[in-house]
């Protein structure tokens, strides 16, 4: 995986047009089979600028196929990045695409589900069980102390039954920053700037992935589950760290933040 995103960065940054941006980011995709849906992680890597020609795009995972039709792109062949990088995502098991238009490149890796979709999985059934509890908590009119000694039970609980991929749930509750694991915020922090809150409530509802972010009391790289509670205001989140997943994704940040600079 690791070769693939950097032949994916390197192409990327190559052909960005002046002042414009190299986004690489990480999610989920469902797949289904029959009556079976599985997520499967999924790399995004993109870049602003002119972009591909629609003719060129069935052909540039080809070997040494330039496309000769953007001005973008027109100075530099594709050579064999793209051909390497598709034959590697094939070997395991994956698949490579790429769209282009609108002022925008993606190219999208899907990877084989494997042991981050489990603990995906797993935090979002924990996430689900909390917030239900916590809803049930708010509309009885509990007090922030009451939902917090809550959490921090969850969260005692949770590192009992799991590993330490987990790390505690915290929230947005009634106003109030809570957080499981008794971490206390510098001040100045808001939660409702934060992604995790922002792509809660752009879910409405539905629990979702955050792209990764680096913890500020580890370092870790973490992914964030994160779920809005029906009151349309308050937001539960409960954090995610596969080591192995995210060596890989930090050495590849900090590439590309050397290449950019």
């Amino acid at each position: 995986m690791k070769q693939i995103v950097c032949i994916l960065l390197d192409n990327v940054l190559k052909h960005v047009e002046n002042n414009g941006k190299v986004i690489l980011s990480v999610g989920e995709e469902t797949e289904h089979r029959g009556l079976r849906s599985m997520k499967k992680p999924v790399i995004h890597v993109q870049n602003t600028g002119e972009g591909i020609r629609e003719e060129s795009l069935p052909y540039i995972f080809n070997r040494f196929y330039k496309a000769d039709t953007s001005r973008q792109y027109e100075e530099n062949s594709f050579g064999l990045g793209l051909a390497i990088a598709k034959s590697l995502t094939e070997r395991n098991h994956g698949r490579i695409r790429v769209i282009s238009g609108s002022g925008m490149t993606e190219f999208t890796v899907v990877l084989p589900a494997a042991n981050l979709e489990n603990y995906l999985d797993t935090a979002k059934s924990v996430l689900w069980v909390t917030a239900d509890t916590v809803e049930d908590m708010v509309e009885q009119g509990d007090f922030s102390e009451r939902i917090l000694e809550y959490l921090t039970k969850e969260t005692k609980k949770q590192e009992e039954q799991f590993d330490e991929n987990y790390t505690g749930i915290y929230g947005y509750i009634q106003g109030e920053y809570l957080d499981g694991l008794g971490w206390e915020p510098d001040e100045g922090y808001e939660p409702t700037e934060r992604d995790w809150y922002i792509a809660a409530m752009k879910a409405k509802g539905e629990t979702t992935i955050v792209s990764p972010y680096v913890d500020a009391q580890t370092g870790a790289v973490i992914i964030s589950v994160s779920k809005l509670l029906e009151n349309g205001i308050d937001v539960l989140s409960l954090d995610v760290h596969h080591e192995e997943f995210f060596t890989q994704y930090r050495e590849l940040t900090d590439k590309m933040k050397k290449i950019i600079t």
